[in-house]
């Protein structure tokens, strides 16, 4: 799906020379509102701060003395 929408951004270019300067991000919410896609890091980044307001990463370690 990326790779969908990434087609259809609009390419850039610089005035005179034509030199190219990449893709147009600005319509690019309206791309994720049309095709009905879900802001995955929106919800990476809640579960992240949920993850840290109880207690952060729990690690284990198997030592044998």
């Amino acid at each position: 799906m990326a790779f969908f929408i990434f087609s259809y951004l609009e390419d850039r270019f610089e005035g005179m020379s034509g030199q190219y300067m990449g893709k147009s991000w600005n319509n690019l919410q309206y791309l994720f509102e049309l095709f009905d896609v879900e802001d995955k890091a929106e919800r990476k980044r809640k579960a992240e701060e949920r993850k840290s307001a109880s207690g952060g990463k729990q690690y284990t370690h198997n030592v044998k003395g």
